[in-house]
C-alpha cells in the first residue's frame, strides 16, 4: 500500500465519530506497523473492485477457511458488503469466508504461503489442519492433479480462437474442463472454484456454437450465483438474462462474434 493510500486511510478514520472509531480499533491487527489504523485496514480491508478496497467492520470479522460456508459480494447500489451462506450451516457453527483467489486449489503449503504473504497469518482451518493419514494424502494428491489440469487448460485457453464454430482444440478444452469439474465436485473445496470452471464450460459451448448446451450451463450458473451472491445481485440477474435470451443473442451473430472477442478462457 502506498504512503498516499495510508494517509487517506488515516484521514478517513479521523473523520469518524467516537463510536465508529471504537468499532474499528477493536478489529484485529496482524501487522507491526507504526500506524495502527493502517495495520487494522490492511488486516481487514476487503476488495470491492479491481482497483478498490474498503473496510466493513461487520463482515470482515468472518474468519478465513479454505473451504468456507459463506461467500461475500459487494452490493454497488447499497454500498454494502453482503454475506451469503454457500452451504448448510449447523447451529453454533462459525461463519467463515475464503481469502483465497477462486482459482487457487493447491495444497496446504501453497495456500498457507499465499495467506501469509497477503494476510500475514498461518491458516489453521479444518482443511489445513488435517492430521497425517489417508485423508491428508488424498486431499494433497487430488489438489496436485487439479493444479496440473488447470495449468494444462490455461495453456489450451491461450491457443483457442475466439470465434464461433467447433474445432478440435475447443473440444479438447471442453472435455478438459468437464474432467476437472468432475474431479473438483468429489473434493473438499470452495464452491466458487466450481463456479469458475462452470463459467468456462459455458463460454466454450458458446464458442463451439452449441446454443442449447450453453443455455443449460447458464441456467446452472444462475442457480449457483443465487446461492453465492444472492438472487438480486448483478451477477445473478446477468446469468438469468443470459439463460433467457441466449438463443436470441445467437441470431445476432455479428454482435455475438464481437462480444466473444473480449472473453478469456483462462481459469
Amino acid at each position: 500500500m502506498s504512503s498516499a493510500a495510508g494517509t487517506d486511510v488515516s484521514r478517513q478514520f479521523s473523520s469518524m465519530n467516537n463510536e465508529e472509531r471504537k468499532v474499528v480499533t477493536k478489529l484485529a491487527n496482524n501487522y507491526d506497523d507504526n500506524n495502527e489504523i493502517l495495520g487494522i485496514y490492511k488486516t481487514n480491508a476487503m476488495i470491492i473492485s479491481t482497483s478498490e478496497s474498503a473496510l466493513f467492520p461487520g463482515v470482515c470479522r468472518a474468519n478465513h477457511s479454505c473451504v468456507p460456508n459463506c461467500n461475500y459480494i459487494f452490493n454497488q447500489q447499497l454500498g454494502h458488503q453482503q454475506l451469503y451462506c454457500s452451504k448448510f450451516i449447523t447451529k453454533d457453527e462459525e461463519l467463515t469466508v475464503s481469502y483465497l483467489p477462486d482459482n487457487l486449489v493447491g495444497g496446504v503449503e501453497e495456500r498457507r504461503k499465499f495467506l501469509l504473504e497477503t494476510h500475514n497469518f498461518i491458516c489453521m482451518c479444518d482443511c489445513c489442519s488435517l492430521g497425517p493419514g489417508v485423508a491428508l494424502k488424498q486431499d494433497e494428491y487430488s489438489r496436485q492433479v487439479a493444479v496440473r489440469r488447470i495449468d494444462d487448460i490455461n495453456i489450451l485457453a491461450k491457443e483457442i480462437p475466439l470465434n464461433l464454430g467447433d474445432s478440435k482444440i475447443k473440444s479438447k478444452y471442453k472435455y478438459s474442463c468437464l474432467n476437472l469439474l468432475s474431479q473438483l465436485q468429489k473434493m473438499y473445496i470452495h464452491s466458487t472454484s466450481l463456479y469458475l470452471v462452470k463459467a468456462c464450460i459455458f463460454s466454450i459451448y458458446v464458442l463451439m456454437d452449441k446454443v442449447d448446451m450453453a443455455v443449460l450451463w447458464a441456467v446452472d450458473l444462475h442457480k449457483m450465483s443465487e446461492i453465492l451472491t444472492g438472487p438480486d445481485s448483478d451477477n445473478s440477474k446477468s446469468w438469468l438474462s443470459t439463460a433467457e435470451n441466449l438463443k436470441d443473442y445467437f441470431k445476432e451473430r455479428e454482435n455475438l462474434s464481437e462480444t466473444i472477442k473480449t472473453w478469456s478462457l483462462v481459469i
